[in-house]
């Protein structure tokens, strides 16, 4: 019995987080990642994402590839001159645009690696009349899909066509450096240590455009064409390269409003438009409602003026990844802010059911609640209202509850039975299945409550009756789904059942389906919006199933990203959203499939 407490509390918190959503928020949470997770340095200077999905991290050890569980690290050259770096300090990393090749900047030059070969290609760069420098200090994608490289004073593009990279400019102040580049309108600019530029390709030539002699770290432009610009003592600014008499003061966010540090190192537009800014005393949140608002964020233990940051980068299913000078990494799902937790009654959430008054029906320990979710308002605990001594302790198991919408009933199954509430004596009244530990409840077009036992079978109890009119021997049946004409399918430790009330028929879907054989429990099963159900399992990932008019020789069942670590894992419930995206629980926490079914993000 202990191999399904996993799966047991799995549906319980599905049931919980399906319904509790909406209470008090909680901060933005970081998960940070060191040596001691496997990180090969703890010093990173940046982080990029392939086309697999893979976090590329630049550190003093070389690359580090993380898939979310583990790192492998990529060092030096053994050997051939393809297997490894030229340096050992990466300073750059960034993805081409298509993701298939992950471009390095080291102290001893610029490098790119082929992610299906791991190969690497070292590129030597052309010099300006005069300078040659091998330190790269900047790589980046424009919206163009142009990679761009930056060595020191010298500015180079990455030509796919010649398969080379080619000299644009180079700066000849030789007290300043080349820090980033963006594109804005057609327009590339450049920041540097000396002021904003903008390149006249041309001429291969770099104009002063604004902030002069002010030293510049990073560029980022944001939808509606604005500019942000970091700085090493006046904060974040906007910039808008129309206003020619721009003034500093009047449009950079500074300690004064609040910036935990004047020297920022990267800034961060997000697709919400939140403006994450990373600085060498903290990391800030300019939430896009509130745009002069600043949060400081902690991501260690630390203090956050201990907190170094070196980069900010953003992944494909928007998480924020926070490089940091002396902490390995961090990451965020910005997401998670709009999870909520709620404690009802003192007692661990066991299931709960939506009402259609703005609260839910939930069970725990305790006993039976209303929770109001909107004004946070409990009503409870309801108990168990019985004279049988066998009863005593049933106010300590209640194990799942059903609102029925249409006849404004509660039913709870328990360890010792299937009990109604009362609203006039706000207490649970014992009515049938006596003694039957239930485990799953619904109610169907007629009013019949389906009753999945813990270890005694499915019970359908007609109230109006008030008896038990069909039984099939099952094992512990986790979930009731109904069909029309008394059709249910029932989901249970031993696999996937169709059932009906009137005919006593019992269709074992295994027998139609080889990749059901293998699966022993089934944990949940719904419609979906696409025409077919989907199909949880414990331990061996999930599934979509479509039938044609119950006819089972039609019946087709196509496993979801078979490849994918969500195959191996325990999934509790599956919730269809409007999008036709999926979320899904898990033993590892929550996870979203988008509706391509192949972008799969983990909220833990």
């Amino acid at each position: 019995m202990r191999r399904f407490f996993a799966l047991t509390s799995l549906i319980w918190f599905a049931a919980s987080c399906a319904q509790l959503s909406w209470s008090k928020p909680i901060a933005p949470i970081f998960s940070q990642y060191t040596v001691n997770d496997g990180l090969a340095h703890i010093s990173l200077a940046d982080a990029t994402q392939d086309k697999d999905g893979f976090l590329w991290l630049a550190t003093q050890a070389g690359i580090d590839r993380f898939d979310g569980y583990s790192f492998r690290n990529f060092g030096l050259i053994e050997g051939e001159s393809n297997s490894g770096l030229q340096s050992i300090t990466a300073l750059q990393v960034e993805a081409s645009p298509d993701g298939k090749f992950i471009w390095v900047g080291t102290f001893g030059g610029l490098s790119r690696l082929n992610v299906d070969t791991e190969k690497f290609t070292h590129f030597t760069l052309p010099a300006s009349e005069a300078i040659n420098n091998a330190i790269i200090n900047r790589i980046k994608n424009t919206a163009d899909n142009t990679t761009w490289i930056i060595s020191d004073r010298n500015l180079y593009k990455y030509s796919d066509d010649l398969g080379e990279v080619l000299l644009m400019a180079y700066l000849p102040n030789p007290t300043s450096t080349l820090t980033d580049v963006e594109l804005v309108d057609d327009v590339l600019y450049v920041t540097s240590t000396s002021g904003l530029y903008k390149l006249d390709s041309l001429n291969k030539k770099l104009q002063l455009v604004a902030l002069e002699k002010q030293n510049l770290t990073r560029i980022v432009a944001t939808e509606d064409e604005r500019i942000w610009i970091a700085t090493t003592n006046h904060g974040a600014c906007i910039f808008n390269p129309l206003n020619r008499e721009y003034d500093l003061s009047e449009h950079c966010i500074t300690t004064e409003q609040g910036l935990s540090d004047d020297y920022v190192t990267d800034i961060l537009v997000q697709n919400n438009g939140d403006v994450w800014v990373a600085t060498e005393r903290g990391l800030n949140l300019l939430p896009s409602h509130s745009p002069i608002s600043v949060i400081t964020t902690p991501v260690t233990a630390r203090s956050t003026k201990d907190e170094r940051f070196s980069a900010l980068f953003e992944t494909s299913e928007g998480l924020v990844i926070a490089a940091m000078k002396d902490d390995g990494f961090a990451v965020s799902d910005p997401i998670l802010a709009n999870f909520y937790s709620t404690e009802v009654g003192g007692g661990r959430i066991v299931t709960s059911v939506s009402s259609n008054n703005d609260s839910v029906w939930l069970v725990n320990e305790k006993g039976l609640w209303n929770y109001d979710y909107n004004n946070d308002l409990s009503k409870g605990p309801y108990l168990v209202n019985s004279t049988d001594s066998t009863t005593s302790n049933a106010n300590e198991k209640m194990l799942a509850v059903h609102y029925d919408s249409v006849r404004n009933d509660v039913w709870v199954a328990t360890r010792s039975g299937l009990s109604k509430f009362n609203p006039d004596t706000k207490n649970l009244n014992a009515v049938a299945l006596e003694g039957k530990s239930g485990y799953s409840l619904n109610v169907d077009s007629d009013g019949d409550v389906w009753y999945g036992g813990y270890s005694d079978g499915v019970f359908v109890y007609r109230p109006s009756d008030d008896k038990v009119v069909r039984q099939w021997p099952l094992p512990l049946t986790t979930r009731v789904l109904h069909e029309q004409d008394g059709n249910a399918w029932l989901t249970t430790v031993g696999g996937l059942y169709f059932a009906n009330k009137f005919s006593g028929e019992l269709i074992n879907v295994r027998d139609f389906s080889p990749l059901l054989k293998d699966v022993s429990v089934v944990t949940w099963i719904s419609k979906s919006s696409r025409g077919g159900y989907w199909l949880a399992t414990q331990a061996n990932g999930f599934y979509f199933m479509t039938i044609s008019e119950q006819d089972f020789s039609t019946l087709q069942l196509t496993r979801i990203k078979p490849d994918s670590v969500i195959t191996g894992l325990s999934i509790g419930a599956i919730v269809e959203d409007e999008q036709n995206g999926l979320w899904i629980t898990t033993d590892k926490g929550i996870a979203h499939l988008a509706s391509d079914l192949q972008t799969l993000s983990f909220y833990g």
